[in-house]
């Protein structure tokens, strides 16, 4: 695994730790493999005499082969804000029937980027932030339709919002730029952006034609604007610890 060294945690009795906390967050992970293939997953629990791990397979048959052939697994999530990845090797059909599941062996390492370009605040959806997209049908380049779509998350450089629907993230790719877009935090002031689509993810496996979750880079990016985005993510914790006390 090539990441700095500064953030990879190291020994089996951390690295367990730090998975038991992915999985009690219930975080989806993004499973990459051969040519291009990925899925979503999740950790199902652990073997601590083994040390191995059981995550879900795959929705379809041929991305489990695939990835069962696969010398190497990579895994990607985030955890409050927080950049995760680890490999996998010599992936293992596990379950029965009615639930199957892989195993793996505990990694040896994982990366665990827990800095401040990293760190991400969820937006409550009491909130009404939100972002404009304006997005022109790959069918016909006339029709070109204004989207606000719900903020998710925000960081100091990029950001994550909510399609309602399938149909609406058709038309977004990744690597798609967008140019002078605004980005409206509630209760704070609206930005003027450029950003680019660095990845799509359905937010809830068992809804894929639901809420997908589109994640932006800034471009860019000035410097009252990211101040204007991390004075909103304070005021959303403030907010949060005053209901949890």
């Amino acid at each position: 695994m090539e990441k700095s060294s500064e953030y990879l945690i190291r020994g089996p009795k951390q690295v367990l730790s730090h998975l038991k906390t992915i999985a009690a967050k219930k975080c989806l992970i993004s499973a990459g493999f051969g040519n291009n293939n990925s899925f979503l997953t999740a950790i199902l629990g652990f073997d601590e005499k083994n040390q191995t791990l059981i995550i879900d397979c795959g929705p379809k048959e041929y991305l489990n082969k695939a990835l069962l052939s696969s010398s190497i697994v990579t895994f990607k999530t985030e955890c409050d804000g927080i950049e995760i990845s680890f490999e996998g090797r010599g992936l293992k059909k596990a379950g029965d029937i009615s639930q199957p599941t892989l195993l793996m062996k505990l990694p040896n390492s994982l990366y665990w980027a827990q800095r401040r370009k990293y760190y991400r605040t969820r937006s409550p959806f009491s909130k009404n932030s939100f972002c404009t997209f304006i997005v022109q049908d790959p069918e016909d380049e006339h029709n070109i339709e204004t989207h606000d779509f719900k903020l998710f998350d925000l960081s100091a450089t990029g950001f994550s919002v909510l399609t309602d629907t399938l149909k609406i993230a058709k038309p977004l790719t990744i690597g798609d730029e967008f140019i002078d877009c605004q980005l409206v935090l509630d209760g704070a002031e609206t930005l003027n952006i450029s950003f680019i689509i660095r990845n799509l993810l359905a937010l809830n496996p068992n809804k894929l034609k639901k809420y997908q979750r589109v994640g932006c880079e800034f471009i860019n990016f000035k410097q009252n604007n990211e101040s204007a985005c991390l004075r909103y993510m304070q005021e959303i914790e403030r907010e949060l610890k005053k209901t949890q006390k």
